[in-house]
């Protein structure tokens, strides 16, 4: 097995449940390049909300979407 930084592997992570379930909407702050998301979000463009600098905001937003059977992952430091 390769060692991978932590982000590295969350980012190869995120992808690979999300191929597995739709249901899964990935949530970032500003931080996609940070957090490895810039495959994700040329893969699943639909699947990936900008909050922005605001964090609060991601809380609620990951809250909403369960209310409809999303998981939404915020991805954050």
């Amino acid at each position: 097995m390769d060692k991978k930084s932590t982000r590295d592997g969350f980012g190869i992570g995120i992808i690979e449940i999300t191929q597995k379930d739709e249901r899964i909407v990935a949530i970032s702050a500003d931080l996609a390049e940070s957090v490895r998301l810039k495959e994700f979000k040329e893969k699943f463009p639909e699947r990936f909300v900008e909050c922005g600098v605001a964090e609060q905001n991601m809380a609620t937003i990951a809250s909403g979407m369960a209310n409809y059977g999303f998981y939404g992952i915020i991805c954050y430091f």
